[in-house]
Parts: structure tokens; C-alpha cells; sequence
């Protein structure tokens, strides 16, 4: 079981020029306690904090489903092993909704994939080899945007988006 570190306090963000915040009610809930069961030898600590990725990607050309979850993730495994890089993420599948560039409302199936750097990479290499993924999956699953996010520690450091 991964154990994911996250900031669970407000969040502001700037969309669109448009400063939006999200501000959390209530106490964090742990749905399942990882080290349930396991001694403190059987829980490996990785390191105080690294960088991963998130990538937003959508399974749709236009209005038309076209890609599956498999399709993503032979292209995410791909791209990593031609970067000489480990091929590990994780990939959930979700629902996406956004604006296109001519302002018509999308909503399609769309996946994150998440990438842990445990390689101990510099910032830059990491960010670099994330933005050559985002955009060989932009160009190769006919996007016209896919959206990359950097973060330390679960920290958002980062936003970039790979367009057409």
C-alpha cells in the first residue's frame, strides 16, 4: 500500500485570471491505516520528500471517445523506458470537464497520471523528461492540451500545459 503526502489545508489557485480557493471543513479521515498490522522494519521510509507529476490527459479526440486506459498507459510506459527512466506511474481514470478554445463546453473521460520521481533526479531533469511526456502524449493521443503538475513534498510548485 503507497503512502501518499498531501497538503489537505487551503488551496488558491489562478484560473483564467480568476483567483479561486478551496478551503477545506473538518478534520482529515483515514479510510485505511497503511502501517495497519506491519512492524516499523516492514515500512521502508523512501525519503523526506521528492518530486512527482500529475498529468491530466483526455481519452477523447474532439467530441469523440477514441482512447482507452490501455492506450495511456503502453504510451506512459514507453515514453519512460525510451527516456532511460523507470516506467512506473499510477493511473486513475476520471470524468473531465472543460472549455475548449472556442469556448464549447467538454466533458469526456479522462485519465491522471501520476508519476514519483524516487530516483532523487535535480528539479530540472525531472521537470524536463515530465514535459517531454506530456507532450509526446499530447501529440501522440491528437490532444490539444495536456496539463502538467509539478509537485515537492505534495506541494504544487509548478503548472504547465503542453497545447497544440
Amino acid at each position: 500500500m503507497p503512502i501518499h503526502h498531501f497538503n489537505a489545508g487551503e488551496a488558491t489557485h489562478t484560473i483564467k485570471h480568476k483567483r479561486r480557493r478551496f478551503k477545506p471543513y473538518g478534520g482529515v479521515m483515514v479510510i485505511h491505516d497503511a502501517f495497519d498490522g506491519k512492524t516499523a522494519e516492514e515500512v521502508t521510509r523512501l525519503g523526506s520528500g521528492t518530486y512527482s507529476a500529475r498529468l491530466f490527459v483526455g481519452l477523447s479526440v474532439g467530441q469523440t471517445p477514441k482512447w482507452i486506459v490501455d492506450d495511456v498507459t503502453a504510451k506512459v510506459y514507453d515514453i519512460r523506458k525510451e527516456q532511460g527512466k523507470s516506467p512506473d506511474a499510477s493511473i486513475l481514470v476520471q470524468r473531465g470537464l472543460y472549455e475548449d478554445f472556442s469556448g464549447k463546453r467538454v466533458t469526456e473521460e479522462s485519465v491522471q497520471v501520476i508519476i514519483i520521481d524516487l530516483s532523487g533526479a535535480e528539479k530540472k531533469a525531472f521537470v524536463e523528461d515530465m514535459k517531454e511526456l506530456a507532450e509526446k502524449l499530447r501529440v501522440s493521443l491528437e490532444q490539444e492540451v495536456v496539463i502538467l503538475e509539478i509537485q515537492k513534498k505534495g506541494l504544487v510548485t509548478d503548472v504547465f500545459s503542453a497545447s497544440a
